[in-house]
């Protein structure tokens, strides 16, 4: 057999490695806990101040604890930790680095690489953050994989000969996503993905705690402060306890460390109660529902089965919600909690040879978002700025698609092309998409000698982990513009680069240096462009050689080239 196979399902609240052993998943107990299920928290120690990560941050500093990162992945937003201060991804990081030592301390292998789960509606930004992540904790990454399709993995396994059209809807602590597949001899297909990253179960604990202190008449906790936190375990246990009874107790007896008041919190809380504050999060939970079998351009009635993952919906309002709305049970037997790691696991095993691919479930991923890029077009004699599609919504991946365009004038010596995010797939203007930050220049064009303006390829990769390049030619010249999204370019193994988008251009070639190494690098970037599995390596070493051509450091130049050119020897 080939290397061990984890996977791991890096969550907003929780967080879960599995493995591959004798072909099947099998999850990873905390050695502490013994449950598998690892808290996405890092805190304080009470006496030396030393980082707490998982169920260890119970007993640190109330006031120091880090919850849910992973909603601020890939934003500049920071946190301060005693005399630290950490990004988003340093605090995955700590959870996946608690997550590896309790791997390789339960399973006697060690944890180098691994397919990491992200919610299937991450948009590029916090898709490069997760790897970033991983990159910290000493992990790389064989695969990130959205989280829907790992809890489809994970069901298909044992039903390999069904013909169904699956919904997946998976809503967890911070993120909710509703992803629909076809599942066929062993082929998940999947068809569209529509998801909220801002509705998760975290936010129905908060809404539950405001009424617990409406209804009691009590002073509404600070966050950081020990009455939040004991309030904060009181109404998350009374939430358990209201998915199995009709009521609930909310008890708590504590003096407010900012005011001074004594706190005496002493009611019961129904089932119907709590219902009514689930309700408004349903809602929105169900509107997603729709527009996922918008996407699909599919009726809810061709919706055969239903699988529920994450650990909101042990909510009875959010199981009987969905249920009713397809008129169909959930899928028994999987479990919400361990599903999406148990599939990222398989998905390993499928990367590594741990899994047999002939008899397991394969899956036929697809894009989430519609991406494309500004041009010039003439409505009515006007010259107007339009979006333009490069990759619809959907498209099946890996995607590669060529489009061509022309240069506006005989004359016209540069062109700026960028990348757009369609999150409404309706972009019709450029300002109706999102920037990526990823945007470039060719320049010094010549002026064309056949009386017509240049031809402008505009190509764009879309590969299995989500990562998007775009490459743009003119015809007939060797100009040619590469920009790259979602690839991280890490400064160091302990410090995070600058989180903005990757932009690789041609001011490179402007080095003495450029010539001496063009003839490597446009034999590299042909041979990437004809083989993708070899892409992301190859782009990533090129990359690296243009940086020190740019720099004109002469050591980094021989290093880099040396390694790119004995890779690809190897490989051709």
């Amino acid at each position: 057999m080939s290397k061990v196979a984890f996977g791991i399902d890096l969550g907003t609240s929780t967080s879960i490695v599995s493995y591959i052993e004798n072909e099947r998943p099998v999850t990873i107990n905390d050695p502490k806990s013994k449950s598998p299920i690892v808290p996405s928290e890092v805190g304080l120690a009470v006496r030396d101040r030393s980082l707490l990560v998982g169920s260890d941050v119970e007993r640190g500093l109330p006031d120091s604890i880090i919850r849910e990162a992973k909603r601020y992945m890939g934003t500049d937003f920071s946190y301060i930790i005693g005399a630290d201060t950490l990004t988003p991804s340093q605090v995955a990081s700590l959870v996946l680095k608690k997550l590896k030592q309790n791997a390789e301390q339960v399973t006697g292998h060690e944890l180098t690489e691994a397919v990491i789960t992200v919610p299937a509606y991450f948009d590029d930004v916090p898709r490069r953050a997760t790897e970033m992540a991983a990159h910290l904790a000493g992990i790389k990454v064989l695969r990130l994989i959205s989280e829907p399709v790992a809890a489809a993995m994970a069901y298909g396994m044992d039903k390999l000969s069904d013909d169904a059209t699956l919904l997946v809807f998976d809503f967890g602590g911070g993120t909710l996503d509703v992803t629909i597949i076809d599942m066929l001899a062993g082929i998940l297909d999947v068809r569209a993905t529509h998801g909220d990253k801002e509705l998760g179960g975290k936010d129905i604990d908060q809404a539950f705690m405001d009424f617990v202190v409406s209804e009691a008449q009590a002073l509404k906790p600070h966050p950081g402060t020990k009455y939040f936190e004991e309030l904060r375990k009181q109404v998350v246990s009374a939430k358990k306890a209201l998915s199995v009874d009709s009521s609930a107790d909310v008890l708590l007896d504590i003096r407010d460390e900012r005011s001074g008041a004594l706190i005496d919190i002493d009611i019961s809380i129904t089932r119907k109660q709590f219902d009514s504050v689930v309700q408004p999060f349903v809602d929105r939970a169900v509107n997603c529902i729709s527009e996922a079998l918008k996407k699909a351009g599919i009726d809810k009635s061709r919706v055969s089965r239903i699988l529920l993952v994450g650990g909101t919906c042990y909510i009875p309002k959010v199981r009987e919600s969905v249920e009713n709305y397809f008129a169909l049970k959930a899928e028994p037997g999987v479990d919400p909690d361990l599903a999406v790691s148990l599939g990222a696991a398989i998905s390993a095993g499928l990367k590594t040879g741990a899994v047999d691919s002939a008899t397991s479930v394969i899956v036929q991923d697809a894009a989430t978002y519609r991406i494309g890029t500004s041009i010039f077009s003439n409505i009515g004699g006007q010259n107007m700025l339009m979006f333009s599609e490069l990759m619809p919504a959907n498209a099946k991946i890996p995607f590669v698609r060529t489009v061509r365009y022309s240069l506006m004038t005989t004359t016209q010596d540069e062109v700026e092309v960028d990348v757009l995010l369609d999150l409404s797939n309706k972009a019709v203007f450029p300002e109706d998409a999102v920037p990526t930050g990823a945007v470039g220049l060719l320049r010094d064009i010549p002026p064309s000698p056949t009386g017509e303006p240049w031809a402008i390829d505009v190509e764009i990769q879309y590969d299995e982990n989500h990562i998007v390049r775009v490459q743009a030619k003119i015809v007939g010249l060797d100009k040619i513009l590469t920009l790259q999204l979602n690839r991280p370019d890490f400064v160091s193994t302990s410090g995070l680069a600058d989180a903005q988008l990757s932009t690789v251009d041609n001011l490179w070639e402007s080095s003495p240096q450029a010539a001496r190494n063009n003839a490597l690098i446009s034999r590299t970037e042909k041979f990437a462009a004809e083989n993708p599995k070899y892409a992301e390596k190859l782009e990533a070493m090129v990359s690296t050689l243009k940086r020190a051509i740019q720099s004109d450091d002469e050591e980094a130049i021989r290093v880099a080239r040396i390694a790119l050119a004995e890779y690809l020897a190897s490989i051709q």
